[in-house]
């Protein structure tokens, strides 16, 4: 029997919305189901036609995929599955380039390291060079002067560990006083042993390691003259340290003749 239109029942419920299709109406408002089945349902007729199965029209789907007005096609863009074939080919490239990729992260991660430890290497020559001490020795002979001081001339600490002094490679000892022979003109007024195990010298520090006057009554250039001859020919010796450890060393020999 046909509807009043002419169509037939079945034709009719093909071409009725999915939502009235399920089966009897059981409220005047759909479900969003129901809408959303709809309304997919009539984007696909309106791209593949009127029909429930159908060969996909378009080029770049496999020939021959079939698709359905509530699947979509399996092989094409229309449907939920991705191109096989391009998916393959798309994966593919990437597995021929993930090597070379790999390759060129780990060439880039080592050159990065080897820059941050040249960095590292100088950030931490140039703090040891900022405060490396260091010691000299300062010889003098001036009426009113007349001594042999240490002085720490650089921008760090100075651990001294060996002080040592001699005369012509005679057995060393350490206090410079007990090297002076005795005069008429001047006499000892002060001199420092050490024998401690370190000394620390701070930047900027000076002090005399044994310090002469001139005798009562006698010339001051008599006793200058004296304290220099007595001072000719001395060697000392310094071993000290920095804060990182590092050793250093001072030499010097006395020389008052010109």
């Amino acid at each position: 029997m046909a509807g009043p239109s002419g169509m037939s029942p079945g034709a009719m419920s093909a071409c009725l919305p999915y939502a009235v299709r399920r089966g009897p109406l059981k409220s005047a408002l759909p479900s969003r189901t129901d809408v959303v089945a709809d309304i997919r349902g009539r984007q696909l007729r309106a791209m593949c036609g009127d029909i429930g199965v159908l060969t996909c029209p378009r080029p770049r789907c496999r020939r021959g995929a079939v698709h359905s007005i509530n699947t979509g096609c399996r092989a094409c863009a229309i449907g939920a599955s991705a191109r096989p074939s391009e998916g393959r080919s798309q994966t593919g490239s990437e597995a021929q380039m993930s090597p070379y990729i790999s390759v060129i992260i780990s060439v880039l991660a080592l050159m990065l390291s080897f820059g941050s430890a040249v960095l590292s290497f100088r950030a931490d020559r140039r703090a040891r060079e900022s405060v490396r001490p260091y010691v000299s020795t300062g010889v003098h002979m001036i009426p009113g002067d007349m001594s042999v001081s240490l002085s720490n001339y650089g921008a760090g600490v100075a651990i001294v560990t060996k002080m040592s002094m001699n005369r012509n490679g005679a057995q060393p000892t350490t206090s410079l006083g007990s090297l002076l022979p005795p005069s008429a003109n001047y006499q000892i007024q002060q001199a420092i042993d050490f024998v401690q195990e370190q000394y620390f010298l701070r930047p900027g520090d000076e002090f005399p390691i044994v310090a002469a006057n001139a005798r009562p009554g006698r010339a001051a250039e008599d006793a200058v003259r004296d304290w220099s001859e007595a001072l000719e020919g001395i060697r000392i010796e310094i071993d000290y340290l920095d804060i990182f450890g590092k050793t250093f060393r001072y030499a010097r020999a006395i020389s008052t003749r010109a």
